[in-house]
């Protein structure tokens, strides 16, 4: 979602690489992103659409996420990129 000139993660998909590195929560807000190597880029002002065209990718490349936690602190997390499956069974064994 789009809050306060920022994309706020809603909900992280069970299953998910973000929820895989367990170091992306619900609440957080995406502030910077960057291309496996690449410099990072600010995204705040952004609107979620082109947040998340930064954020996918081809399936197995790297994207470095910068994440600013509801206490204030920024902490990068680097993925790797995969197809997301909903799979309904394994979301319900998770929760």
């Amino acid at each position: 979602t789009y809050e306060n000139d920022k994309v706020r993660i809603k909900n992280v998909t069970a299953g998910g690489p973000a929820w895989k590195s367990g170091e992306i929560k619900d609440g957080d807000y995406i502030v910077k992103v960057a291309q496996a190597e690449g410099e990072p880029e600010d995204i705040v002002g952004y609107s979620t659409d082109e947040a998340v065209k930064l954020i996918r990718g081809a399936e197995g490349t790297n994207v470095k996420i910068w994440v600013e936690k509801p206490d204030g602190t920024v902490k990068m997390v680097s993925l790797i990129r995969q197809e997301l499956k909903l799979d309904e069974t394994f979301a319900r064994s998770v929760i």
